[in-house]
C-alpha cells in the first residue's frame, strides 16, 4: 500500500504527463485517479536532467518538476491512508531484453523531514448530488470471461457487505475486497435496493473500472467493456459517472440493481448516480 507518482516522459506537455495514484494491495489505480488532483502537465525531456521535487505534509502532495516555480500537480488528499514507510523509486521499461540501456537514472536524492502546518489536512469534500454513497458488495470471484449474461447464483446468495463510497461516488473495489488469490481478472457484484412509490423510470449514470454487466431484479440491462486498449479501439479506461446512462424502468415498491464490476488492468472501481430521487429510496443490498 503505497502513494505513487510517476512521470510519463512520453507525454510530455499533455495533460497527464504527471500521474499520482494510490497504490492498493501491490496494484495501481490510476484509471481511478484522474483529473485535476490526480494529473498535470510537464514540460518532460527524455535523455536530459529532470529536477524533481515532491513536497508531502499531512494528506497534501505538491509536484514540481523542472525549473517550474509553482508546483504542476497538486493533490489535496493521499488516499492510501498511510502515514510512515519507504521512500522508493522505478522505471518501467516493458519488453527489455537483458543487458539493455537503463530506462531511467537518478540522482542527488535529498530526502528534507519538516514540519507540519495547520490545513495540512484537506476538509472532508462535500458529496456530490445525487451519487450513490454505499453499495452491497459480494464477495469476489474469477470473471467467467465474456461478457457475464448471468448473474452467479452462488455469489448473489451472500454473504454482502455494506460498503460506502467516496463522497464523489468513487467505490475502489481494491481497497475494499479481498481478490481471490491469483486472480488477475476478479470481478464483485455491487448490489442497490430500489424502493420506488409508482411504476416509473429513473437513470442511473454509471461509472466502471474495467468492465460491467447491470441487471435489474435479475434481468441483464446492459454489458459494456471499457479497459484500458492501445489500439483499435484506443482508450485509457478512465473511470466517470458518463461512461453509461441506463434508464431504469421500476416497478413499485422493492427494485433489485445488481453490477457485475470487473478488473483487467489500471484500477478496480465503481460509482453510480441516480439524480432524480423524488419518490425513490436508494439503499445499499443486504441480500
Amino acid at each position: 500500500t503505497a502513494e505513487d507518482v510517476y512521470l510519463r516522459l512520453h507525454k510530455g506537455k499533455q495533460p497527464d504527463a504527471l500521474q499520482y495514484t494510490p497504490d492498493f494491495r501491490g496494484r495501481g489505480q490510476w484509471q481511478l485517479w484522474h483529473g485535476p488532483d490526480a494529473t498535470a502537465s510537464a514540460d518532460l525531456r527524455p535523455a536530459e536532467w529532470t529536477p524533481v521535487r515532491i513536497e508531502v505534509s499531512g494528506s497534501r502532495a505538491e509536484v514540481t518538476v523542472g525549473a517550474a516555480g509553482d508546483p504542476q500537480l497538486v493533490t489535496s488528499r493521499l488516499a492510501s491512508g498511510r502515514t510512515s514507510g519507504f521512500i522508493g523509486f522505478w522505471a518501467n521499461q516493458p519488453g527489455a531484453a537483458p543487458g539493455a540501456p537503463l530506462s531511467a537514472a537518478i540522482r542527488h536524492i535529498r530526502v528534507t523531514p519538516r514540519t507540519a502546518s495547520v490545513g495540512d489536512v484537506a476538509p472532508s469534500p462535500a458529496a456530490e448530488s445525487g451519487v450513490v454513497r454505499a453499495w452491497g458488495v459480494s464477495r469476489a470471484f474469477p470473471h467467467p470471461g465474456g461478457d457475464v449474461l448471468e448473474l452467479p447464483r452462488d455469489v448473489v446468495s451472500g454473504p454482502w457487505t455494506v460498503t460506502e463510497a467516496r463522497p464523489d461516488g468513487l467505490l475502489p473495489l481494491e481497497l475494499r475486497v479481498e481478490r481471490p488469490d491469483g486472480e488477475g481478472r476478479p470481478a464483485v457484484i455491487a448490489g442497490l435496493r430500489l424502493e420506488a412509490d409508482r411504476e416509473r423510470t429513473v437513470r442511473l449514470d454509471l461509472g466502471f473500472s474495467d468492465d460491467a454487466s447491470v441487471f435489474l431484479d435479475g434481468r441483464l440491462l446492459y454489458s459494456g467493456r471499457h479497459s484500458f486498449s492501445t489500439n483499435f479501439p484506443r482508450r485509457q479506461g478512465l473511470i466517470t459517472l458518463d461512461q453509461a446512462s441506463l434508464y431504469l424502468p421500476l416497478q413499485p415498491g422493492e427494485n433489485v440493481l445488481m453490477v457485475v464490476v470487473s478488473d483487467a488492468f489500471g484500477g478496480w472501481g465503481v460509482m453510480g448516480r441516480i439524480a432524480d430521487r423524488a419518490g425513490l429510496r436508494v439503499e445499499p443490498w443486504r441480500g
